[in-house]
């Protein structure tokens, strides 16, 4: 029995000694032969690395629509300040969250909101948004009553607006660059 593990010992570290001569061979062959060692895994990157872009895509300063925001709050307290029907309402939902931008549908809210789509341009300033312009990636419809903070897009502002008696609009917009003076 010892003879047969010495003997299977032996076939194993012969095996082990092809592998190790074949790979060498497939590494060595082509240095010799001058021909350029090819790594597919870094051509992968490299080929991706080169279609990187190098700058941030170009945004018209053609703004959609172009709001001010002359007020800010919080959920406890946001009721008043639509209520009051000066322009749209900045809403700070907590940390890590986007700013909300709401705007009664009958105070001006109806009169813009709705008719922002997928990639058109928004000039915010004021009260609780970074000056700018916001490129609108996400444009949602959901339940007035019912709905809740894990219904609203991703983005940095959302826009928001009733559009019926049981719907209202939601537009997620990204920053996408400052005002142009």
């Amino acid at each position: 029995m010892v003879k047969g593990l010495r003997a299977m010992g032996r076939r194993s570290q012969a095996l082990l000694a092809a592998g190790v001569a074949v790979l060498a061979l497939v590494i060595v062959v082509p240095i010799i032969d001058d021909e350029p060692r090819v790594d597919p895994y870094l051509n992968f990157l490299t080929a991706h690395l080169d279609v990187l872009p190098t700058e941030p895509a170009a945004v018209s300063s053609d703004a959609k629509f172009a709001r001010r925001i002359g007020k800010i709050t919080d959920l406890d307290h946001v009721d008043p300040a639509l209520d009051a029907c000066a322009g749209p309402v900045a809403v700070y939902l907590g940390h890590g969250r986007p700013m909300l931008v709401a705007e009664h549908d009958y105070c001006g809210g109806s009169a813009w909101m709705p008719k922002i789509d997928a990639n058109d341009v928004v000039m915010l300033s004021g009260l609780g948004v970074d000056p700018g312009l916001y490129r609108a990636e996400t444009v949602t419809y959901v339940p007035r009553y019912g709905s809740t903070l894990r219904d609203m897009p991703d983005g940095d502002v959302v826009l928001q607006t009733c559009v019926s008696r049981t719907r209202m609009v939601l537009v997620g917009l990204r920053y996408a660059a400052p005002a142009q003076a």
